[in-house]
């Protein structure tokens, strides 16, 4: 047999009885052949030995993702609450600056669409995106809203990609930040200056939305290291006016069980343990150190602690994106993708 012989997709073409495009769509499990061909298409390609060339499929591959301008495509910053502005906290401006960087190299167009479902119906949003040539959508949600429960509308056409757990119960691709990650180098930091009892202080609803990594991270090296994570773990909920009403309250009960000389925490720990602190005339930092897991830089940027590379996610959610084009995917993955970016550590005056 001659080893050089390499079979082709025109090979598969003239077995089969189709066009070469054909071939081509059924093997890349494109949605515009029927099953029984792309099933036909599959087992010929089996039987004949066939073998994509890789270094051929790289170049074409490389030519769709840089050429995405060619085909006038749009991706939408699809967000709930404040506007992406530098200027405004709470706004995901750090996503935003992210896929519009990674937007404008790869030459998409970028549209930012805000999503209100009091406003707007999941239906005439969807239009609203298909009269602007979107092709891909990247969702993103604000601090101050929660997960939505359902995809906001159906999105059998579009490719898209969820910065965090976006949604409850609906498997999208996501970029999000390695939490459990953060836990361990949080716990670790401690353990260096001489902490022994470490305490973590986190939403409950916010540990929830990112499949328990806080927790369970944080169990994991306490038991490691002699603690009760049962005792010294301590959430809270704020969804409500009488649960925030609670927070305070049960945070000073959960201190004087655990008694923390440290405690890691997140954003909206900060307030609650801050004011606490000050009404026995104690400091936060000062008197007990605090470790944020998602330092804000124009919030708490003088907190110790970790800060989510956000920008970097963002651009890390358009080429995931710019993939499922090129790959003709879209609407709900079969099994879906999930790209956890690290956090980077940040000295600051709380630790």
């Amino acid at each position: 047999m001659n080893q050089d012989f390499r079979v082709t997709q025109a090979d598969i073409a003239r077995k089969v009885g189709c066009s070469q495009v054909t071939v081509s769509r059924a093997l890349n499990d494109d949605h515009r052949v029927a099953e029984d061909l792309k099933n036909t298409i599959k087992q010929m390609a089996d039987q004949l030995g066939y073998r994509p060339d890789p270094m051929l499929r790289a170049l074409v591959t490389s030519r769709r993702y840089l050429n995405a301008k060619s085909a006038n495509a749009s991706i939408a910053f699809v967000y709930v609450g404040n506007k992406p502005d530098a200027n405004t906290p709470f706004s995901n401006f750090e996503y935003y600056k992210g896929v519009k960087d990674k937007s404008e190299a790869l030459g998409f167009n970028l549209e930012a669409l805000k999503f209100d479902s009091g406003e707007i119906s999941p239906e005439r949003f969807a239009s609203i995106l298909r009269h602007r040539g979107v092709k891909g959508v990247v969702f993103a949600l604000s601090s101050g809203h929660w997960i939505f429960t359902q995809p906001i509308f159906d999105l059998p056409e579009f490719a898209y990609v969820s910065l965090g757990y976006n949604f409850a119960h609906t498997p999208v691709n996501c970029i999000m930040p390695d939490n459990y990650h953060s836990i361990t180098v949080a716990f670790r930091a401690a353990l260096d200056r001489g902490h022994k009892r470490i305490g973590l202080s986190v939403s409950k609803t916010q540990n929830e939305r990112i499949d328990y990594a806080f927790t369970d991270g944080f169990r994991r090296i306490a038991l490691d290291n002699g603690l009760d994570p049962d005792l010294m773990v301590h959430l809270f909920r704020h969804e409500t006016g009488e649960e925030r009403n609670c927070i305070d309250k049960n945070m000073i009960d959960w201190m004087e069980r655990a008694k923390p000389d440290i405690v890691i925490g997140e954003l909206g720990t900060r307030p609650h343990l801050a004011k606490i602190l000050d009404r026995s005339g104690k400091e936060l930092g000062k008197d007990l150190p605090f470790i944020c897991l998602d330092i804000r830089a124009r919030i708490n940027g003088d907190d110790s602690g970790l800060i989510g590379n956000r920008e970097l996610m963002g651009q890390r959610a358009v080429e995931n994106i710019a993939s499922q084009i090129t790959r003709n995917h879209a609407g709900l993955p079969r099994t879906y993708e999930r790209l956890l970016v690290q956090s980077t550590w940040h000295d600051g005056e709380t630790f």
